[in-house]
């Protein structure tokens, strides 16, 4: 799976298949507007984020959309390449436009998660995930999604 951060135009953060998200325990409850995995919870996006408005950057988005292979490989050589140090929580915190009451319940909250901010990289610390592939199964290959009717003439 390829998700590209660089853009915050599209509909989707990525797309995924129903028989990844059962296998990873990916719960979507449109009842409630929420995404559950993990003994996470993440809000679905607003349904109007394609509106007229958006519609356009999204088709610009889509027809000049960048090479997964090459971004990945500077994406990688950015994050080898970085020059990690600790954050100093107290500045990062002055700097930030809020009332000093919610400056402390901030501090406090991060200085409780000292560790993700020590300049060190981590290690990812989930159960690795294994996919069973079908012994007949064949990568498929298809045209992009057609252009919606109401949309040609742009």
């Amino acid at each position: 799976m390829y998700v590209d951060e660089t853009h915050n135009l599209s509909r989707y953060d990525m797309i995924i298949g129903r028989d990844l998200m059962s296998e990873l325990g990916i719960d979507i409850k449109f009842s409630t507007g929420e995404i559950l995995w993990d003994n996470a919870s993440i809000p679905l996006r607003d349904v109007t984020c394609l509106d007229e408005e958006h519609i356009d950057k999204l088709e610009n988005e889509i027809f000049f959309m960048e090479d997964p292979d090459t971004i990945d490989a500077e994406r990688i050589q950015q994050i080898v390449s970085a020059k990690y140090s600790p954050a100093d929580l107290q500045v990062e915190v002055e700097k930030l436009n809020l009332s000093e009451t919610d400056k402390i319940q901030l501090y406090n909250l991060l200085s409780k998660y000292n560790s993700l901010f020590d300049g060190t990289l981590g290690v990812w610390k989930s159960e690795p995930v294994h996919l069973e592939l079908k012994p007949d199964a064949k990568p498929y290959h298809s045209k992009p999604y057609p252009v919606p009717y109401s949309q040609e003439r742009k």
